[in-house]
């Protein structure tokens, strides 16, 4: 909860909850710990991210090091609960719109008008391998539906489109990803589940930095920054993966010795 000083709603909302239903949301959460490793038995080297609490913690030495606000997927969209590790870094990152988002949501507001594309630096292609690229003057969008939208969309790598300046890739089949965002208004919200079910980071430089640590040559902060700024997208394959664990824990005790709790996305 934000503290706001005031009763508000939110507080009202949660000083109403029963002490029964709080009960079952720790043995829910008790359940779910059954099933994670020891922290004994996790990489000396890996990062969690708490989909709930909207965090990400990097742990060095089986020790935090740091933490930042996250962005999760929302309630038709989630974050999936897996474990994983960062491969790559792709530096100045093209987004290629997943046809669902595109066709559902962003064709309606080419249909309304065209030029919404270039005002958010998209362009149209025929397929995926963005070859044969479409200028959307010429195209009759009134006459496409979401069913048969035939062109892709991508947006150019900007520090302000959608994926930021540098994507943290992970090797799962639903194609869930860390990333940057030019959307950086959304982490100074208290409940951030609005992504499509990629985690937006709050602090990218601190991630890559921490990535890239390990690596056999050494990266400074300036070669992160020329990196991410570069004109071309470009990739940095890990010579160490870096394991990344999705959880999803709503009650736990945290190093205060305080129990915490999150609603339910």
């Amino acid at each position: 909860m934000e503290a706001t000083g005031t009763i508000d709603l939110d507080t009202i909302t949660e000083l109403n909850v029963r002490p029964e239903e709080r009960a079952a949301t720790i043995q829910a959460n008790l359940e779910r710990m059954h099933w994670l490793p020891a922290p004994s038995d996790l990489e000396s080297r890996h990062v969690v991210v708490n989909i709930p609490d909207f965090e990400l913690v990097a742990f060095e030495a089986a020790q935090p090091v740091f933490a930042m606000p996250v962005v999760v997927g929302k309630g038709n969209t989630q974050t999936p609960i897996i474990s994983d590790a960062i491969v790559n870094l792709k530096f100045a990152p093209a987004w290629t719109v997943p046809y669902s988002i595109a066709s559902r949501e962003y064709l309606p507001m080419v249909q309304k008008d065209v030029a919404w594309l270039a005002d958010h630096n998209f362009r149209v292609f025929t397929d995926w391998s963005a070859e044969t690229e479409v200028d959307p003057t010429t195209v009759d969008w009134q006459a496409i539906t979401d069913a048969d939208l035939p062109y892709v969309f991508r947006q150019n790598p900007s520090a302000w489109s959608a994926m930021g300046l540098i994507r943290f890739s992970l090797t799962n089949p639903y194609n869930i990803y860390l990333h940057d965002t030019g959307y950086r208004n959304a982490f100074a919200l208290t409940f951030r589940d609005l992504s499509h079910g990629c985690v937006r980071i709050g602090d990218p430089t601190s991630l890559a930095r921490f990535a890239l640590s390990a690596e056999p040559s050494s990266w400074s902060d300036a070669d992160i920054q020329t990196a991410m700024n570069a004109d071309d997208t470009h990739f940095h394959d890990l010579a160490e993966p870096l394991p990344v664990h999705m959880r999803y824990l709503t009650a736990w005790i945290d190093d205060q010795g305080r129990l915490q709790f999150r609603r339910d996305i």
